[in-house]
């Protein structure tokens, strides 16, 4: 074939079972090793129990577990409320500039790339609220250089 024949990028889902964009992520998450990881606010490990008043319970699949996921951090990044989205982007790119080096760096770099991390920043980068674009353009660059960390 011509050059440029082959197959078209790997879209978020495939190749993950389900196809969902959630499927996706977590399966990332469980191939880079990150399924137990969760993290706050500031990009740091979330270990032990953590007071419920620091934020860091909320409703989803493991509810009773304080931090988030990177999945749910995603997740949350298209949440309907928009401080939730900017904290969340906020999160993410905490997340890539503490763990750029490090124990798990190898990990959160394989994840961004599996979970095609930079798609949902690219999504987030055509929000309406102006604190979200600035959170995805923290998060856009927070990535950049934690995937092209050594």
């Amino acid at each position: 074939g011509a050059p440029g024949d082959g197959p078209p990028p790997q879209a978020l889902g495939d190749g993950f079972g389900s196809g969902s964009v959630e499927a996706a992520l977590e399966a990332a998450m469980r191939a880079a090793g990150l399924h137990d990881e969760r993290f706050d606010f500031g990009g740091a490990l979330v270990r032990g129990e953590r007071p419920v008043h620091e934020g860091l319970h909320h409703h989803g699949a493991a509810a009773e577990a304080a931090g988030y996921t990177l999945a749910e951090l995603v997740h949350l990044s298209r949440s309907t409320v928009p401080a939730q989205r900017a904290t969340a982007l906020r999160a993410l790119a905490r997340v890539w500039s503490v763990h750029s080096s490090g124990r798990l760096a190898a990990s959160v770099r394989r994840w961004s790339r599996d979970a095609d991390a930079a798609v949902a920043i690219r999504v987030a980068l055509d929000d309406a609220n102006l604190s979200a674009v600035h959170a995805a353009l923290d998060a856009a660059v927070a990535l950049a250089v934690s995937l092209g960390a050594p």
